[in-house]
């Protein structure tokens, strides 16, 4: 309800306001989640101050799973936007997931008041352990006025509680330097869920596509993140490494002209976090940033059956979130290979040295984001991938896959 006086003089002292206009509320209230923070209690956030007493009673509140409804209903102190459900020995289980139900009425201190019922859904969380999730998208160079946030994705079947997790700032020792709390009284990540992390909800909705904006957790302290290179640690109550993130602008797609408002997006949730080639720009067709959802880079690698496998064939580097890159595939027999691959042209001249004497696994990927040595996107065309790979025992092999650079014809 506050803004900036547009008057030339800066300002209207004794006389009407110069930003004055009818500001009616007309949105609903709702209910944003609810956590259990004792085995029978249950706390219910709304999005708004909560205004008529009378609605408070509770057969109002409802729980499935034949919890039933609670024994006493309250807000918190004075904080009309919080409600608290007792029950009496309810008896809620691990591993499910439960809904509370909230009754048609709720009324805001406007009066608006909701036709539908509301609910949200909550559980115990289970035990967080290393690998319970991972940093999914990092925005580390924020819009001006906007927020910097930090994507959670939970590829689990579980179910976890982030009152239970840190985020840990580690210095240049390797040792913990700061902790801070991601939530004191709950937040839930679901199964094949996703959780952002930042300052202020507007900060990220104001600027990106958001459909799911009650996944958005706002931190009561949310650390400062570098525009150039970081590092974000999560962490349990044992101080056991939950993900660990060391980022830097390199891994930006190169082409781009400034790297301010693009979010990091991981490709693909089960290689490891800190492989750089797991990692790349979101895409502009999405609007540099994909909040709550899918990344626009997310890929799905295909099964892998041939020593050396490239897909996809046609691959448009063009940051539409489509194909943006090739992944060039191997698996071998046994480990110890020295790969060396050089990307040419349908003419025969060379337009990439990919890799120089990398050391491979058993079974591994290089990525090959479309640019020349000449830090120029390739042409539309056809290239030959050119994989050749030795061992000490002086075994050699070498390998020619062919792949399309594609494009918009202008």
């Amino acid at each position: 309800n506050w803004i900036a006086s547009t008057n030339v003089k800066g300002g209207t002292p004794g006389a009407q306001n110069s930003v004055y206009r009818s500001n009616p509320d007309n949105v609903l209230p709702d209910l944003l989640r609810a956590a259990l923070i004792e085995p029978d209690t249950l706390i219910l956030t709304f999005s708004e101050t909560i205004l008529d007493n009378q609605w408070l009673i509770p057969a109002n509140f409802t729980v499935d799973h034949g919890i039933g409804n609670p024994t006493n209903v309250s807000f918190i102190n004075n904080d009309h936007k919080k409600v608290l459900l007792l029950f009496n020995a309810a008896g809620f289980t691990n591993d499910t997931v439960y809904t509370v139900t909230v009754a048609a009425g709720v009324k805001d201190c406007a009066g608006n008041l909701t036709q539908n019922t509301l609910s949200a859904m909550f559980a115990i969380g289970d035990s967080v352990v290393s690998g319970s999730f991972i940093i999914n998208e990092v925005l580390f160079y924020e819009q001006t006025g906007g927020n910097d946030y930090v994507e959670l994705y939970n590829p689990t079947n579980h179910t976890y509680n982030l009152k239970d997790v840190k985020w840990a700032v580690i210095d240049n020792t390797g040792q913990i330097s700061n902790l801070y709390d991601i939530t004191t009284e709950g937040f839930y990540l679901f199964p094949h869920d996703y959780v952002v992390l930042a300052k202020t909800a507007k900060g990220v909705t104001n600027f990106y596509s958001t459909p799911y904006p009650k996944k958005i957790l706002e931190m009561s302290s949310f650390p400062s993140l570098t525009s150039t290179s970081g590092r974000i640690t999560f962490v349990n109550r044992s101080f056991e490494y939950i993900d660990d993130f060391a980022y830097n602008e390199s891994m930006h797609f190169q082409l781009l002209n400034s790297f301010k408002g693009v979010s990091l997006e991981r490709i693909h949730p089960e290689l490891p976090t800190q492989d750089a080639k797991n990692w790349h720009s979101a895409s502009q067709s999405c609007g540099f940033g994909t909040p709550t959802y899918q990344n626009s880079q997310y890929s799905h690698f295909e099964d892998n059956t041939s020593e050396i496998l490239v897909e996809p064939e046609v691959f448009s580097p063009d940051m539409d979130g489509k194909d943006d890159v090739l992944n060039i595939h191997y698996k071998f027999s046994e480990p110890g290979y020295v790969a060396n691959i050089t990307i040419f042209d349908a003419k025969g001249r060379e337009v990439k040295r990919l890799i120089r004497n990398e050391m491979c696994g058993i079974e591994g990927y290089f990525v090959w984001d479309g640019l020349t040595d000449a830090k120029t996107k390739a042409e539309i065309g056809i290239y030959i991938v050119y994989v050749e790979v030795f061992n000490l025992n002086g075994s050699t092999k070498a390998f020619k896959k062919t792949c399309v650079v594609g494009g918009y014809l202008r």
